[in-house]
């Protein structure tokens, strides 16, 4: 506790209280009288600590006190009254007067330093937050950088490895074949020579593709696959403009899009395992760019050849097509192709449009096969506002007319996918009373006269006279529309068998003429032009559909809707293009879609055309190849197009077949159902779990995809939905797979 106390002392020259004076006095007498007292105030510290107050000594400071001492002194009183070592020994420190240091330093030669308080650390702004972690992500980065170096280094290094070994082996197998020259070069004349240089010491070398940098292949290889990639596999997939896509000039550009050409023309390239390790490098450098590369028109044209030429795998499952189709339909959508080009250059601008029909085409494609909404509108602009013109163009190639009309097409297909609603509303808008079947027999008609329209703007094409390649194209075209035609017409014909079907119903003998239609062509056209082995994967497929809808008319329930006449030309027509998709000069390999479907139609009919059926449509009028003391036994399942009975139902082992004592054929109780649509077809065809027969279980084994046709029970389980999930992934995850 403190106190104040006052002591007045007075001079003895100070007036006394009676001498004091009176209130009249000026302010002036006061002064000088006050001046005259001597006033002192003494402030006293008493610390009420064991009854005693500290000494004068201990507040008054001594003026022979040297000024070294009286700060040290003070020093002490505010640290807490004792130095560090006293405050060690948790005693006070103690001084002699005169003395800087207190008594216990002295005697023990310490060093009497005063405690004072430890300075606070200040407290990190915003800004130095913000740059300690600046700091802390560059170093994030730069750890990250060194692992994909070293994960990158291991990876070449195997690449670099398996291509000498392939180098050293002497083989003579299955070995891609050399490229035959054809009539007409509208692209390779303008494929030069790469002159550049390309070893570590190159001031550029960093800048190079990843394949070029492994030493894979050289600048001559460079020169002569793509060549192959313009002369041979942009003539069916318009997507790329030689003079825009030299790889003079990609390989600085872009360095994805050149390296997605040399992988996707190296499987026509007479060297073996170039494919595969190109193919492995191209998903590498997709995977890299999508996480930190450029979004421009080239990148979505490397990703859509990807996605339209993928590598075969063991089962439909495992393909990343569909990855990198929707990467690059999101990426032209975000970058603008779907808009009118505004560019300066006009072959800038028609190689941006021609990238977003392709991208249209693609993803309309796809929707059709697998029943799935397509991500772009059916209603696009581009679409509807340049198909019909936008080909004239001076600086137009010659094969964006055949894009154009199977861009149109495709409109047209959607439209009817539109108008029928969601797969899973068909059937309850069929059972409130839709009539799908004359819905789609009027779409068909209309999907005729357009298909009729381009085919004679095709045929009036003067380059069709000049070019083999266009010639090709133009009867694709017809191929392709009398399949979409198809796919159209089965939607009513499956529906047709819950009424009643009769032979002379024109969905059946529609169904018929555009699927013979569809192979007739194939087998008086593609096939004698040589190019049929260079055509997409999908084309296959629309061949192997049409093929499978009419070997399933011979099944016993649908015979008797078929002439005897009807009957051999099924049987001619389908045993003629087994033989082609299976020949040398249309399959590359085993692993190849030609040969794969090729060997799924054989064993389709090997089950359909059995010696029963043989004699059975020598006669005059074919009939079932059951009676009626004869059961139904399915000992594989399911098949094509079937749909396994739900649950509940009578199985359909122990169902006896109604005669057919009319010519209406129609879906009896306790039969399975069957779907003829595109969809089901390819949702079944991916169902990874059927396995081949012991017998050929090491041909299945010796290419990948094969197990899934090498058995006539392939597809049994049809009510297994496509599963797109297991497709889907990081894309790391497609750099990591395995090789093909």
């Amino acid at each position: 506790m403190w106190t104040m106390i006052s002591r007045m002392a007075y001079h003895p020259s100070s007036p006394s209280r009676s001498q004091r004076p009176g209130p009249g006095a000026t302010s002036h007498r006061a002064q000088s009288s006050l001046e005259g007292t001597g006033t002192k105030i003494i402030l006293v510290a008493f610390q009420e600590k064991e009854g005693t107050a500290n000494s004068p000594s201990d507040t008054d400071e001594d003026p022979e006190v040297p000024s070294s001492s009286r700060k040290r002194q003070r020093a002490a009183k505010k640290s807490g009254g004792a130095c560090v070592h006293c405050k060690s020994l948790k005693v006070k420190c103690r001084f002699t007067t005169g003395e800087s240091r207190c008594q216990r330093c002295i005697a023990g030669n310490h060093q009497c330093t005063a405690r004072v308080r430890k300075k606070r650390k200040t407290a990190p702004s915003h800004d130095d937050l913000r740059e300690q972690s600046r700091q802390q992500d560059i170093q994030i980065q730069f750890l990250l950088n060194q692992f994909d170096k070293l994960h990158m280094d291991a990876k070449l290094s195997q690449w670099i490895q398996q291509a000498r070994q392939y180098a050293r082996l002497d083989y003579n197998g299955n070995r891609a074949r050399p490229v035959r020259p054809v009539t007409c070069h509208y692209y390779s004349s303008l494929i030069g020579p790469l002159n550049i240089d390309l070893s570590p010491t190159s001031p550029h070398y960093s800048k190079m593709p990843l394949i070029l940098r492994s030493g894979i292949i050289n600048s001559e290889e460079v020169t002569d696959l793509f060549n192959i990639y313009f002369e041979r596999i942009n003539p069916f997939f318009t997507l790329l403009d030689g003079e825009l896509h030299c790889p003079q000039r990609l390989i600085w550009k872009n360095t994805l899009l050149f390296t997605v050409i040399c992988a996707c023309a190296a499987r026509h390239y007479n060297r073996r395992g170039l494919w595969s390790l190109a193919i492995d490098i191209a998903k590498h450098a997709a995977a890299e760019t999508l996480i930190c590369g450029p979004q421009d028109v080239e990148t979505v044209q490397a990703l859509l050849i990807l996605a339209v030429y993928p590598v075969p795998k063991k089962t439909w499952l495992e393909d990343k097509s569909c990855l990198f189709m929707g990467a690059a339909i999101r990426m032209a959508q975000e970058i603008g192709l779907d808009k009118p080009p505004t560019g300066p250059d006009s072959r800038e601008n028609l190689n941006s449009v021609r990238t977003w029909l392709n991208t249209f085409c693609v993803d309309g494609s796809h929707a059709t096969q697998f029943g799935k909404t397509p991500i772009v509108k059916f209603d696009d602009y581009i679409v509807r506002k340049f198909a019909r013109t936008w080909y004239t163009s001076l600086d137009s190639s010659p094969y964006d007319i055949g894009l154009c009309a199977y861009a149109e097409v495709l409109v047209r297909m959607m439209e009817y996918r539109r108008s029928l609603g969601p797969p899973g509303v068909v059937s309850q808008r069929f059972k409130d009373g839709f009539d799908i079947v004359a819905h789609s027999i009027q779409y068909d008609k209309d999907f005729a006269e357009l298909a009729e329209f381009w085919r004679i703007r095709l045929d009036a094409d003067p380059n069709v006279q000049i070019c083999p390649v266009i010639r090709y194209r133009a009867h694709n075209f017809r191929m392709v529309s009398s399949y979409l035609r198809l796919v159209i017409l089965s939607v009513g014909f499956q529906y047709s068998l819950k009424t009643g079907l009769s032979r002379n119903d024109y969905i059946l003998q529609q169904s018929f003429t555009v699927a013979q239609s569809t192979i007739d062509t194939v087998i008086n056209l593609l096939f004698p032009s040589g190019l049929l082995s260079w055509a997409m994967d999908a084309n296959f497929l629309y061949m192997a559909f049409s093929a499978g809808f009419l070997l399933n008319l011979l099944r016993p329930k649908l015979l008797p809707l078929l002439t005897p006449a009807q009957c051999r030309i099924i049987v001619d027509l389908v045993k003629r293009l087994i033989e082609i998709l299976g020949s040398d000069e249309v399959k590359l390999d085993e692993r190849h879609s030609p040969a794969i479907y090729a060997r799924f139609l054989s064993n389709l009919l090997t089950k359909y055309y059995t010696p029963s059926l043989q004699n059975n449509i020598n006669t005059a009028d074919p009939q079932p190849q059951y009676g009626l003391d004869h059961e139904i036994i399915s000992p594989h399942g399911f098949i094509w197009p079937d749909i396994p009975l739900v649950e509940g139902a009578p199985a359909l082992e122990n169902v006896r077949p109604v005669p057919h004592t009319s010519r209406i054929v129609r879906e009896q109780a306790g039969e399975a159902e069957m779907d003829f649509s595109l969809s089901h077809f390819v949702q079944s065809t991916m169902s990874p779990m059927c396995n081949p027969p012991p017998a050929q279980a090491p041909q299945a084994a010796s290419f990948e995809m094969g197990g899934l046709f090498d058995s006539s029970d392939a597809m049994h389980h049809w009510q297994q939905p496509f599963d797109y999930a297991a497709m889907l992934g990081v894309a790391y995850a497609t750099s990591q797979s395995d090789h093909p």
